[in-house]
């Protein structure tokens, strides 16, 4: 014997009630799709940005080591400072002596 309460009874769902539960399964596919693609086009920008700043990382190395190649090539203000003095005490010093020996003609 068969129950046909109206608890038990299977019930078609109506057209327009598919189409729309097709329709929202539709786009939220499109939405995953997109998520994806988004994703993955961000992932690749990603990895071109962490090669540019490793090439920039390198760039900026090399930079550091010449200027260090550079900096023994330069003389600090204090050291040009110092060998100045140091030459005019003894340009300071010939030029007495030449006096002496003209004075002594």
């Amino acid at each position: 014997m068969a129950d046909n309460g109206p608890d038990t009874t299977v019930r078609s769902k109506p057209i327009m009630e598919r189409h729309l539960q097709t329709m929202l399964l539709a786009i939220a596919t499109m939405l995953i799709g997109w998520q994806g693609v988004t994703t993955f086009n961000l992932s690749q920008t990603s990895a071109r940005q962490d090669e540019r700043i490793v090439h920039l990382t390198q760039q900026v190395s090399e930079i550091h080591r010449e200027l260090r190649d550079q900096r023994d090539n330069y003389v600090t203000f204090n050291e040009a400072d110092r060998r100045f003095r140091e030459h005019r005490h003894e340009l300071d010093a010939i030029n007495s002596r030449v006096r002496a020996l003209e004075e002594s003609r």
